[in-house]
């Protein structure tokens, strides 16, 4: 749904043109804004820009892509689920995971602007993390770190420039 200022309903996103798994109901899972787009994905695995005055769907594409200042990133492990502005120059990105059949479980990238991968979670985790976990469950930003919650129950904090990891903490 759009809200104006005010909080009242001014529109919803209408029924996604590609046809939902068998025996499930369409619904929308992830919202995210790339270079002034409003993108939307529905559990059949599509991606909708949508046009944030009208509803409108402008255009669909398979999950698995996003845009960044135009230049398309292709992931073959899992489908755009966050995308968090770091700052002017970096965008984190959260993949879901736990369906994909070729995950490996490591969600977690940061680009530049232009597209350009800057880090990928696989080079930066915990010397005793398995080899295929622990993937993300959420991101967010926190006192200049890039923090994610993961399902090993731990909380990793990264620069978000390099992806060094700055801390984990127990949360389980």
């Amino acid at each position: 749904m759009g809200f104006d200022v005010d909080a009242n309903p001014q529109w919803i996103i209408p029924e996604a043109p590609h046809e939902p798994p068998e025996d499930e109901e369409p619904y929308y899972m992830s919202l995210w804004q790339t270079d002034g787009s409003l993108w939307v994905r529905n559990k059949n695995q599509y991606a909708y820009r949508v046009d944030p005055d009208s509803s409108e769907l402008l255009e669909s594409v398979p999950a698995n892509v996003l845009y960044l200042d135009s230049e398309k990133i292709e992931f073959n492990g899992g489908w755009v689920r966050k995308v968090l502005p770091v700052d002017d120059d970096l965008v984190a990105v959260m993949l879901e995971t736990s369906s994909h059949p070729d995950s490996d479980g490591r969600n977690l990238y940061v680009f530049d602007r232009d597209g350009t991968e800057r880090w990928w979670i696989g080079d930066h985790l915990r010397s005793d993390a398995p080899p295929s976990a622990p993937p993300f469950t959420n991101i967010w930003l926190d006192d200049g770190d890039l923090c994610g919650y993961a399902t090993d129950g731990y909380e990793y904090r990264f620069d978000p420039e390099t992806g060094e990891l700055r801390d984990t903490i127990w949360r389980k």
